[in-house]
C-alpha cells in the first residue's frame, strides 16, 4: 500500500552502509524474469492466438514485467489492470 511503517532508528553512516550493501548485488540478467520470458516463448509459440494472465503483487512489479515483455512482444501485445487493496 502507500502506507509505511516508520521507526526512528540512528544507524551511523547509514548511507555509506547502504551503498556498501548495494555494491553487493551482482550484475547481470535478472533469473527469475528470464525464466518467465521463456515460459511466455513457448506459450505464444505453442497457442499463438491463446491469451494468458500474469498475476502480481506489487504494481512496481507489474510496470517492470509490461515494459520488459511490452520490448520483447510488442506494447500492442501487453495490457495492465491495475486492482485495488484486498481489504
Amino acid at each position: 500500500g502507500d502506507e509505511g511503517i516508520y521507526a526512528e532508528a540512528d544507524i551511523p553512516q547509514e548511507i555509506d552502509r547502504v551503498r556498501e550493501l548495494v555494491k553487493l548485488v551482482p550484475d547481470g540478467p535478472d533469473r527469475r524474469f528470464e525464466t518467465l520470458a521463456r515460459a511466455v516463448s513457448s506459450l505464444r509459440r505453442e497457442n499463438s492466438g491463446e491469451r494468458f494472465l500474469i498475476f502480481t503483487q506489487y504494481r512496481d512489479t507489474l510496470e517492470f514485467l509490461a515494459e520488459e515483455l511490452g520490448r520483447m512482444f510488442g506494447e500492442s501485445d501487453i495490457a495492465t489492470l491495475k486492482g485495488g487493496a484486498l481489504e
